[in-house]
């Protein structure tokens, strides 16, 4: 799956993160998980298959996404980027896979906010407008915290 170059990480990680719901969604992957899951124990190969095939090539292409959003301003320089996409690729298989809740694309958009929530920026290039979908459909977030010595934020 090629994701176009939005030049918004959010719309950027939303369309993956909906890409990855319809096909884990699929009457074919909804069979062939536990399989490959009761497998992956006990097969070194497959492991290292699913890894090198599947895994591998969705870590490089958020890795990507998130190195273009950090260029483009939308991602802190010092963000921590391979917790962020482990947070985006694990919690997808995890819900698939071993807490068995369902894959959605609402669930999907509230966690790109959770994720860009903590390491964006709240600069958002293109037309977007810097703020998360929750606060964008006025969700009451309560009031920020300050960090340790500073005041708080009225």
């Amino acid at each position: 799956l090629d994701i176009p170059d939005h030049g918004d990480i959010r719309a950027e990680l939303r369309e993956t993160y909906r890409w990855a719901v319809d096909e884990f969604a699929a009457p074919e992957a909804r069979a062939a998980i536990p399989g490959l899951l009761a497998e992956i124990g006990s097969a070194p190969e497959l492991t290292q298959l699913i890894r090198a095939v599947a895994i591998e090539s969705e870590y490089a292409r958020v890795r990507s996404m998130l190195h273009r959003a950090q260029a483009r301003g939308e991602i802190k320089p010092d963000a921590d980027l391979e917790l962020a996409i482990d947070a985006f690729i694990g919690t997808a298989l995890a819900r698939v896979t071993v807490i068995d809740h369902p894959l959605d694309h609402d669930f999907g958009d509230r966690l790109v906010d959770l994720i860009l929530d903590g390491i964006g920026t709240g600069i958002r290039s293109g037309t977007g407008t810097g703020r998360s979908a929750g606060e964008q459909r006025g969700r009451d977030r309560g009031p920020a915290l300050a960090a340790p010595g500073e005041p708080e934020s009225v």
